[in-house]
């Protein structure tokens, strides 16, 4: 065997982690695509990103679960967000941004603080909108196209 084929030589895939419980959190199943578990919580839809462990680490576990414990303050930071964006979009767009709502709630670590990406859905094609956290601060809203 050449020394670059130890590089590029073919590894058997590891197997999925398996699916998780939590006892605050529920049920959550493995996501190839998001390469994190999936789950819904007071009425949000959320992902814990992979560590490289067979479970969620308890950190992100934690974080994820102060954070969907307070619906309201997620609600209110979305809130201000929009707010914000009132007098940076167009009038057209206004209806748009009033209709955004959380979508998918993603918690991770990067890398040793508290990290949220979490989309946003209600938005037009073609924009993709989301708002970031770091630890519990709103980083901000906005969007791809």
């Amino acid at each position: 065997m050449g020394f670059l084929e130890k590089f590029f030589k073919k590894r058997p895939k590891p197997p999925p982690p398996p699916p998780f419980t939590d006892a605050v959190l529920g049920p959550m199943q493995w996501s190839e695509d998001n390469e994190s578990w999936i789950g819904k919580c007071n009425g949000f839809e959320f992902a814990l990103g992979y560590e490289g462990e067979p479970a969620p680490t308890p950190a992100v576990l934690d974080y994820a679960k102060d954070v969907l414990s307070r619906p309201d303050w997620l609600a209110s930071t979305l809130a201000a967000e929009k707010k914000r964006w009132e007098s940076r979009v167009p009038k057209r767009l206004l209806a748009e941004l009033e209709g955004l709502r959380f979508g998918v709630i993603y918690f991770s670590m990067f890398p040793t603080s508290y990290y949220i990406f979490a989309t946003l859905e209600g938005g037009q094609d073609p924009r993709c909108w989301r708002v970031e956290y770091h630890g519990h601060e709103c980083d901000g809203m906005g969007f791809d196209t």
